[in-house]
């Protein structure tokens, strides 16, 4: 700076003009002083903003770069581990009926969010994306695959069983590598070799298919394998009655079926269930197409059912064309979805901090129970159900 201001000197104080020129040089001179003093003051700014950009900026970094304190980190991973544990709705008695709610100690969790610092902001947007994985839609998908599979064994051991096989609906948002912190897994299914209790339980009452928090409005199907046996063989018992050569035709164009009607892509199931004659064959009949649809076609997380059961199971007509979920034709149903994911993820990358604070904050309390706002809707955007809820209804009521 010192020698700019040097080199300006130079060019513009310069000796005075011969005497002839006198006046007109001194006007000159005078200008060019004027001129160069506003060089100089100018120069003289220009370096007072500098040295204050420079140390705001210092400041700024090191305030935002500040590594985090371990008793922070550590307080919000334990708060995060700790709200896992609440379920998000509660069944509540209601004289002769009983009724879901949001459960009120969720809102405790929500509440707290909202007292956080900065520093404890950027502490719980650090714990939620390494708990859950999240932006990284696979590793979140891959996270719930391991929750599911770690304490449905855990439950097995704790009922003195074998877990044999744990499946679930391909299409679902786990299976497609596109699900969000607190995902379902739909049509979640695990078979234990034999237990007096029902292991499901204890899957529901530790991660009841969610990271973070568990939804407590559905336990995942849990079967032990005589019953499945006993399931399927009353299934084959009633495919008997309707194994006409034109509807099994019909049945087999309808695994491909990919249009909106679920009633009629599931119409083997429905006829099925028409031929049975009490409320809990019913029952047997619809658990064992879950099951057997999951075999097929679904995603396996572990399978040790005994050979000969599985190619016993291969050859049954419910197994050849059960169509509940429709796990083959609806391989492009949640694109558009999926897309918004994709694109809702990649913003979620470049935002500032506050921006992926309240991101974080807002899936924390959706998968809590609260409803999406304008900012998360566009990646929850409603699967249009058509007569799928009219289906259900036909075959396992």
């Amino acid at each position: 700076m010192i020698q700019k201001i040097e080199n300006i000197k130079k060019q513009y104080f310069i000796p005075a003009a011969a005497p002839a020129n006198q006046q007109q040089n001194k006007n000159e001179t005078q200008q060019k002083l004027i001129k160069a003093g506003s060089y100089i003051a100018l120069a003289g700014s220009l370096a007072g903003l500098a040295v204050w950009g420079y140390s705001s900026i210092k400041k700024f970094n090191k305030n935002y770069r500040q590594p985090i304190p371990e008793e922070i980190l550590t307080k919000c991973r334990n708060w995060l581990q700790e709200s896992a544990k609440i379920k998000s709705h509660i069944w509540e008695d209601a004289q002769d009926s009983r009724t879901c709610i949001l459960n009120p100690e969720s809102e405790k969790y929500i509440e707290k969010l909202k007292k956080l610092s900065p520093l404890e902001k950027r502490a719980f947007v650090k714990e939620y994306c390494e708990m859950t994985g999240f932006p990284d839609l696979e590793a979140v998908s891959k996270k719930i695959e391991n929750e599911i599979l770690t304490n449905f064994e855990k439950g097995c051991e704790l009922e003195d069983s074998k877990p044999l096989f744990v499946g679930y609906d391909i299409n679902n948002s786990i299976g497609r590598r596109k699900a969000l912190p607190g995902s379902d897994c739909d049509g979640l299914i695990c078979i234990t070799e034999d237990s007096k209790h029902n292991p499901s339980l204890y899957l529901a009452h530790t991660v009841n298919q969610r990271i973070i928090n568990m939804s407590g409005m559905h336990y995942p199907e849990s079967l032990s394998l005589p019953f499945l046996k006993y399931c399927i063989s009353t299934a084959e018992e009633l495919s008997a009655q309707i194994a006409s050569p034109d509807k099994i035709a019909q049945y087999e164009k309808n695994l491909s079926y990919d249009g909106k009607s679920w009633i009629k892509a599931a119409q083997f199931n429905i006829d099925l269930a028409s031929k049975t004659r009490e409320y809990w064959e019913k029952q047997y009949v619809f658990r064992a197409c879950l099951f057997v649809e999951k075999l097929r076609a679904g995603k396996i997380l572990l399978n040790n059912l005994p050979e000969d059961f599985i190619k016993y199971v291969k050859n049954t007509a419910i197994y050849k064309y059960s169509n509940i979920a429709r796990q083959e034709a609806l391989q492009k149903t949640l694109k558009p979805k999926i897309a918004n994911r994709d694109e809702f993820c990649r913003r979620f990358n470049e935002m500032k901090l506050n921006e992926k604070f309240e991101i974080c904050r807002e899936l924390f309390e959706i998968s809590l129970g609260k409803n999406s706002t304008s900012r998360t809707k566009e990646i929850f955007e409603p699967f249009d159900f058509g007569d799928m809820l009219e289906m259900y209804d036909k075959i396992s009521k």
